[in-house]
């Protein structure tokens, strides 16, 4: 074999000639300036150190890029968390992940084997649909071969259908099948969990699903005592490393008795073979889930508190079943501060915790942070946020005062300046005062009514007029009068009045209000006398007594009023008028 061609300028060359030992020659792997001239030295292809420079620099590019995503990434995250609603958004964006993970996962499934990337071209498609099924198997032994590569996920236990007896049917992590027992739902080994409740465990762990039906009713021979005949449906379902629950196996039958029969727990074995449970299988119930609600009343097997019907789950089956608080037992008792939690050992900070019976053993107190402990502070990492509000606060408070003491020196400066501006300008009124008094009006240069209204409905308004005049030592002079006018005034009222100083003149126009005229009611009308009734039962007016007004007897018998203290008195009933005025 020869080595690579070399050029004594550009090093070596990612294409070059190769020969066999046959004496055949390759170009290696593919040039265009080689194909036109064979024997040619160089060609324009990129050496491989240019190559190689051009990958790492592409390279430190990427990572260049993939820091700063990762770094954004960090701030959106911390940035979410600090939100109120940051954990259900969080969840959100994690069930978006599985679901997608969970496509790409069918999409590969329902990838046909002859197009598989496993397979090798030139190979048959069973070939290759068997080297990918290998493959996969020791993919499954090493993720389920040992508790060192597995991390326990979250799985949603299947509810019970709303055909079923909620009462009767059951869930539970198969760890096992008793090999003594031969029937019944002794023969199965593993803890029990309730429908539709959140459980973490490992990946590849099984759950059988069994939900019964009744389908009849039959009588006991001994007794005639009746009893419900019920169905079994049967199911095993496998934990998945993305928390879902893939369908192993399934079988319905026709009675209860029969599903833990030698062909159902035959299968069994074989897929507890297939997935054994490795060491102590881990079952860790997260959310209860709405369990099967108790008929009757009783006492909690926790706390000891009374349970009405329906206010309880039952757990358990037959004589072994027990009654519970769902989710939680309500405890009264407040966690005390600075107590260290029961989960993360850290002291609890007030609001933030409280006291939860953990059901485990005999059941015992303990105080537990709300909600998830990273979400809450410390108790030293609250009071130094405490102190930091307190601080913030203060230094608020004293910025406020500062302003304000500010804002009242200034408006003492505006109070104090104005109180100057007033005494000059009542000083400069009583020298114009003065002066007015002392001489004569030479001219009347300008008249301007600047304020007009009325007072009264009679006619009577009241003006403010500003006046400006030179007087007989040349000097100009402006003053202002209040006066009334109009209404038939012949006689020089008092009001108003003539002001140097404007401020006097608004505020003495000002004073006056219009004033409304008062109601006034006339005196009643007296009646007219005995007049003769117009025959037909005419209206007549019950107050005055008379069916004859200004505008003729049928203005009372169409109804209307003789005036206007009238207009609620008429009377329409027969022989009214003459049992009220004859």
């Amino acid at each position: 074999m020869r080595e690579p061609e070399v050029s004594e300028t550009r090093g070596a060359l990612r294409c070059h000639w190769w020969e066999d030992p046959s004496g055949d020659r390759f170009l290696v792997p593919g040039c265009m300036t080689r194909v036109d001239n064979p024997d040619i030295d160089g060609c324009d292809c990129p050496t491989v150190e240019a190559e190689l420079k051009a990958a790492l620099e592409e390279l430190a590019a990427l990572r260049t890029k993939l820091a700063s995503a990762q770094e954004w990434g960090g701030y959106v995250a911390q940035a979410v968390h600090s939100h109120r609603d940051g954990t259900a958004i969080m969840r959100k964006a994690a069930d978006l992940a599985d679901a997608h993970e969970q496509a790409k996962r069918r999409a590969c499934d329902d990838r046909p084997a002859a197009t598989s990337p496993e397979a090798t071209p030139g190979e048959p498609s069973d070939v290759g649909a068997e080297r990918n099924d290998v493959s996969r198997a020791a993919h499954s032994e090493q993720t389920h071969g040992g508790d060192v590569t597995r991390q326990a996920v979250r799985i949603t236990v299947p509810r019970v259908p709303s055909e079923a007896d909620v009462y009767r049917s059951w869930r539970q992590v198969l760890t096992g099948v008793d090999e003594k027992a031969t029937t019944g739902r002794d023969t199965v080994l593993g803890p029990e969990v309730g429908h539709g409740a959140g459980v973490e465990t490992l990946p590849g762990a099984l759950v059988l699903v069994v939900d019964q039906h009744v389908t009849g009713w039959a009588q006991a021979y001994h007794g005639g005592k009746s009893y419900p005949e019920m169905d079994a449906a049967l199911q095993l379902l496998l934990v998945q490393a993305d928390g879902g629950l893939k369908p192993l196996w399934a079988r319905h039958f026709k009675t209860a008795k029969g599903a833990f029969g030698p062909a159902a727990l035959k299968q069994l074995r074989k897929y507890l073979a297939a997935h054994p449970p490795v060491g102590d299988l881990p079952v860790r119930v997260t959310d209860p889930g709405p369990g099967r609600p108790n008929l009757k009343a009783g006492v909690c097997r926790w706390c000891g508190g009374k349970l009405a019907a329906h206010a309880g789950v039952i757990v358990g089956h037959g004589p072994e079943a027990e009654l519970e608080h769902n989710r939680h037992c309500p405890l009264a008792d407040l966690a005390q501060v600075g107590t260290p939690c029961g989960r993360c050992g850290v002291p609890v900070a007030p609001s933030t915790a409280r006291v939860v019976l953990v059901r485990e053993g005999t059941g015992r107190r303990e105080v537990q942070h709300t909600g998830r402990c990273a979400d809450h502070p410390s108790l030293e990492e609250y009071e130094q946020q405490r102190a930091a509000e307190a601080e913030q606060r203060a230094a608020e408070k004293a910025a406020e005062a500062k302003r304000e003491a500010k804002r009242a020196a200034a408006k003492a400066k505006r109070d104090a300046a104005r109180a100057v501006k007033q005494v000059a300008e009542r000083e400069a009124a009583e020298a114009l005062r003065a002066r007015f008094e002392a001489l004569d009006i030479v001219e009347v240069t300008s008249r301007e009514e600047l304020y007009d209204k009325g007072l009264n409905p009679y006619g009577e308004r009241m003006r403010l007029v500003e006046i400006s005049a030179q007087l007989s030592d040349g000097a100009p002079a402006t003053w202002w009068e209040v006066e009334a006018y109009g209404g038939g005034l012949e006689e020089p009222d008092d009001r108003g009045g003539r002001y140097f100083l404007r401020d006097d003149a608004r505020s003495e126009y000002q004073q006056y209000k219009y004033e409304r005229e008062p109601y006034r009611p006339e005196p009643r009308r007296p009646r007219i006398g005995d007049v003769p009734c117009p025959p037909g039962g005419a209206k007549h007016c019950a107050h005055c007594g008379t069916t004859t007004a200004p505008a003729g007897w049928m203005i009372a018998s169409l109804g209307l009023a003789c005036e206007v203290d009238c207009y609620t008195h008429l009377a329409n009933d027969h022989g009214a008028h003459a049992r009220l005025h004859h």
